[in-house]
């Protein structure tokens, strides 16, 4: 039984029972009733002589000289009666209910329920008895301690004064609050926060459990500190634009990761997860501030790192295939394929390779990794993209070198090439969205729709892409105009939604299809509609670039090549 005694009175306040005082009351109650005698003291008692009581003898408690005392020849004192009294505590409310119980159930007669009740009371008597003896014990063992302590009048003096300088105890006994972002300063958490509400929010599609920009990203940044810099300079991206404290945060993360890695050499398995978070980070960071080169730099340094350490399979191995590095090679191939470069030269890494771990071992299909943040349930139609785009690129060397060599007749190439677009519409015909990413938003038929939507999307904008980039299509044309309209259809149903952050590039291609004066001043509304929604510096990037389309191409008669565009203006475009 716990007894908890009121500071003043020193009265009990509270009581409970615990197992271990139960058992000693227990004990004790069935040692006196089975033998029905009296037994000596079987522990200190309040009632012993002060002698024993100091040396922590039990006292037999023999008046005037008890035995111990007699047998050392010292000198028995005893003290005058405690002053101290024991209340207690019953819960009114068990009374009544074990009361109500034993009416309910008792079937005994009235004199053995009498001689039951006396037995149970002696019981209880014996068990407060030794509480109450236990707890007396340690109030004269405090007693004791003050009075043999140097508790002098100073020290009282000092306790009544307000000046607690020379207090002796203000050392915490407690480990001090994990703090993790100790070196941001106000202004910096202000802005984690605005990663925390702004970015990872409005840039992730799926639902909020598997949130990678959170999970993965914000974890990170609680363990380095140029990660933190580097998501403090993005939430100040989006909540104040690119100032310059936005862009100091990015300078200091830069500066941290820099002396840390000096170069890719000789990292360690915990060195590989730092840079690739590190890197993406920085990536998104320049994406969404319009940057059109340092974003690429990052990129290629992140290549690097994944290149100098087995790449994309051994990554994963290394890793054991969690979620979190599966999140991070899911980003590395959607802004590998996403990319102005990508339709130009094809994606950096090999897409043999992307396809290995993400359609033949089917990673994001293992384990509960859920929706994937950037592309949802349809990467099977991004990694399509890649594929036109690496085939577009094979095509044009292959198209260059017919041009030089005259002597080879240049219909072997458009055999090829008709073949090549022909498996290629097939496999687009297959395609389908991966219906176990999808099991997280199975039972919100809407939230399904939506992604279905996107992926219908995304199947015209391989369509436009194959025609532009292989075939060489004119917008104008009545394939081009059909794709069109049916891909605008299915982009004003996402506009207002949280999925409006995947629509860029089929934003980008639909509007440079676009070419009679009424297509065009629609696609005008629409991208200002979604730029008020979806505040990203590269879409305003994106729309120059419709625009210089537009006047290169008045009517829509000739197939222009919005990669040609951004090379002119030197720019690197990521169009995620």
């Amino acid at each position: 039984m716990y007894l908890v005694l009121d500071v003043n009175s020193l009265e009990t306040v509270e009581s409970r029972s615990s197992p271990t005082s139960a058992h000693i009351g227990s004990y004790s109650s069935k040692r006196i009733l089975s033998r029905n005698i009296i037994l000596g003291p079987t522990k200190r008692s309040r009632n012993g002589c002060l002698n024993c009581r100091k040396r922590k003898k039990k006292c037999d408690e023999s008046f005037p000289t008890c035995g111990s005392c007699k047998y050392r020849g010292a000198e028995c004192i005893w003290r005058d009666s405690t002053k101290f009294k024991m209340k207690r505590y019953s819960d009114s409310r068990d009374s009544t209910k074990k009361s109500a119980v034993v009416r309910h159930v008792s079937t005994k007669s009235p004199s053995e329920e009498l001689s039951e009740a006396i037995v149970e009371s002696q019981d209880k008597m014996e068990l407060s008895k030794g509480i109450i003896e236990l707890v007396n014990d340690e109030i004269d063992q405090v007693n004791l301690r003050l009075d043999t302590s140097e508790f002098t009048t100073k020290n009282i003096d000092f306790l009544m004064s307000d000046d607690f300088s020379d207090f002796p105890y203000l050392s915490p006994t407690t480990t001090p609050i994990f703090n993790p972002f100790r070196h941001l300063d106000d202004k910096a958490k202000y802005f984690l926060d605005g990663f925390i509400h702004k970015v990872a929010r409005n840039l992730c599609i799926g639902p909020d459990w598997c949130n990678y920009f959170l999970k993965t990203f914000y974890q990170m940044a609680e363990q380095d500190k140029s990660v933190s810099f580097a998501l403090a300079s993005w939430g100040g991206l989006f909540l104040e634009g690119s100032t310059d404290a936005t862009k100091s945060y990015m300078i200091k993360a830069y500066k941290s990761i820099t002396e840390r890695f000096p170069n890719f050499n000789e990292l360690s398995k915990e060195d590989i997860y730092i840079l690739l978070n590190f890197f993406l980070i920085g990536i998104g960071v320049h994406v969404c501030a319009g940057d059109v080169s340092q974003w690429n730099i990052l990129f290629k340094q992140c290549i690097e790192v994944i290149q100098k350490n087995g790449g994309l399979s051994e990554i994963c191995r290394m890793f054991d295939y969690s979620n979190d590095i599966k999140w991070l090679i899911s980003d590395v191939q959607f802004h590998d394929i996403m990319s102005s470069r990508a339709f130009s030269k094809g994606t950096i890494l090999p897409m043999e390779e992307y396809n290995t771990i993400f359609q033949r071992n089917k990673i994001l299909e293992l384990g509960n990794y859920g929706l994937d943040p950037l592309q949802g349930c349809i990467q099977p139609i991004y990694l399509l993209l890649g594929e036109i785009l690496q085939v577009s690129s094979d095509l044009k060397f292959t198209q260059h070198c017919y041009i030089i060599n005259l002597r080879i007749l240049r219909q072997n190439f458009y055999n090829e090439m008709e073949e090549v677009i022909d498996q290629l519409k097939e496999k687009l015909k297959r395609c389908q969205p991966n219906i176990q990413q999808m099991e997280p938003i199975i039972d919100d038929k809407h939230e399904v729709e939506l992604h279905l939507t996107l992926f219908e999307v995304y199947s015209y904008t391989c369509q436009l892409s194959m025609n532009y980039q292989i075939k060489g299509m004119p917008a104008s044309s009545a394939e081009m105009q059909s794709i069109l309209v049916n891909a605008v259809s299915c982009i004003d149903i996402l506009v207002d939604t949280k999925l409006v952050s995947s629509l860029s590039l089929s934003l980008l291609l639909c509007g440079i299809t676009c070419c009679t004066a009424t297509d065009r001043l629609d696609m005008e509304v629409r991208i200002k509609k979604i730029q008020s929604a979806y505040e990203v510096a590269n879409l305003t990037r994106m729309v120059d670039i419709i625009k210089e389309v537009w006047k290169r191409n008045s009517n829509g008669n000739v197939c222009i090549d919005w990669v040609e565009v951004c090379n002119e203006k030197d720019w690197n475009l990521s169009v995620c």
